[in-house]
């Protein structure tokens, strides 16, 4: 243990990774807290609480690390290849899936890109949008989607420009965004004033 706590990692290391979800006991207190904060409540060394931990939870647990660099992800954002995606897993904001700590990209990956680089002047509204819809049809070989254009699939998001930024954190992540007003798929209307519609216009239950 001492080879991965201290010369690999570090001490500082556990106080950056933070327990999100846990899959034997869900509720645990330990979710949503730093690895360091919760061996120190459980009077064990970081490495050793987490042995125990993963072997507690059969290896069915999930974690967010802290490693990188605000003013680099911003640099890099800017870049005019630089698409957006989002690797979260597909979540509801309540029943079965709204659950755990995710990382906040679950709920606002979208929103916040959009907060971050428009509202601080990194790039123009027309770029940000592009970065999340055209071009990265354009990339994966989507010809009927990405741009709004006779004969496409009607995929929109009416939304306001001045308000749209992610309500998720890392403590409370489960959140909606603000600024979204409706939502299209295949033009058929799936999202309005912070409800969830089925393709046939119905609210829909998740």
């Amino acid at each position: 243990t001492k080879l991965v706590e201290e010369d690999i990692f570090g001490p500082q290391y556990w106080e950056t990774v933070m327990i999100s979800e846990l899959g034997k006991t869900p509720h645990s207190p330990f979710v949503g807290m730093h690895i360091a904060e919760a061996a120190e409540k459980e009077k064990k060394k970081p490495v050793d609480f987490l042995i125990d931990l993963l072997i507690q939870e059969e290896l069915d647990a999930e974690g967010v690390y802290f490693s990188m660099n605000e003013q680099n992800m911003q640099a890099i954002l800017a870049k005019p290849y630089v698409m957006i995606g989002s690797d979260a897993a597909a979540r509801c904001f309540d029943g079965i899936t709204a659950k755990g700590k995710p990382h906040p990209r679950t709920y606002g990956s979208f929103p916040h890109f959009f907060d971050t680089v428009v509202h601080k002047g990194i790039l123009s509204e027309e770029e940000a949008i592009r970065k999340m819809s055209g071009q990265p049809a354009e990339a994966f070989g989507l010809t009927n989607r990405g741009t709004i254009a006779k004969g496409k699939l009607a995929d929109m998001v009416l939304f306001s420009p001045d308000e749209l930024s992610s309500l998720s954190n890392f403590k409370d992540p489960i959140q909606k965004p603000e600024g979204v007003r409706m939502v299209f798929l295949n033009g058929k209307l799936s999202y309005k004033n912070n409800s969830l519609h089925s393709l046939e216009g119905d609210p829909l239950q998740c």
